[in-house]
């Protein structure tokens, strides 16, 4: 079973992660992908409340790299009064064969503005 917590983003899949992984994310079918050391993670079927704010298959919610078990970078938080995403660091690591973890802090928002 794959399983995710985000803002302490907690996900659990192989390692390494299949070429084409679904799995959920708060009540989201998403698709992660991971070709050579990069990871992106993209939404499959957004929840109904994401699909208001503009998300929709294919919406990409992550992008990271992976150097010796350690993961770095980007995820994108969707507002519904902000015509795009708010993009902020996120890190962390292979925790098992099974799980990462990836932990950052999502911004405020004011006026679309972190």
């Amino acid at each position: 079973m794959l399983c995710v917590l985000f803002a302490g983003l907690l996900i659990a899949l192989p390692k390494p992660i299949k070429a084409d992984t679904l799995w959920e994310h708060n009540h989201s079918k998403m698709r992660v992908v991971q070709n050579n050391n990069v990871i992106e993670i993209y939404y499959e079927s957004p929840r109904p409340d994401l699909q208001e704010r503009g998300v929709k298959q294919g919406t990409l919610l992550y992008r990271g790299t992976v150097m010796n078990g350690q993961i770095s970078g980007t995820a994108r938080a969707f507002f519904s009064n902000c015509p795009a995403p708010i993009e902020y660091d996120i890190a962390g690591k292979f925790t098992s064969e099974q799980l990462i973890s990836l932990r950052g802090m999502r911004p405020l928002v004011d006026a679309c503005k972190p």
